[in-house]
């Protein structure tokens, strides 16, 4: 993903952080939201982005993907990796996302990638 400085990004099913700190290496003024279903996998995130988090660069939540409201915050970029989710239930239409709800997460004006 061609992460800029001052994007902000979320990253749906971060497991154990490990692509959420490589973005937090990228970022300068943008900051990381991370979300995971799992607590476990959110503890790990944190251990392992202990520093991204006490810089303010990346914060990580337990949500799950349908349940997570960013509220009037919008993204650069939006990362998935290997989210189930995203592969079983409502299906591909034509080429275009099966969760259309997450493009309102997406700022209008970012670029597609």
């Amino acid at each position: 993903m061609a992460t800029r400085p001052g994007d902000d990004v979320l990253e749906i099913g971060c497991g154990h952080g490990v692509a959420a700190a490589m973005i937090c290496e990228k970022l300068a003024t943008g900051r990381l939201v991370a979300i995971d279903r799992s607590r476990k996998m959110i503890d790990a995130s944190v251990r392992r982005n202990g520093k991204y988090i006490e810089a303010g660069i990346a914060e990580f939540r337990v949500a799950d993907v349908l349940d997570y409201d960013p509220g009037p915050r919008r993204f650069d970029r939006i990362l998935a990796v290997r989210v189930g989710l995203f592969h079983r239930g409502r299906g591909s239409r034509g080429g275009t996302s099966p969760y259309p709800e997450m493009a309102q997460a997406r700022r209008k004006d970012a670029p597609r990638v």
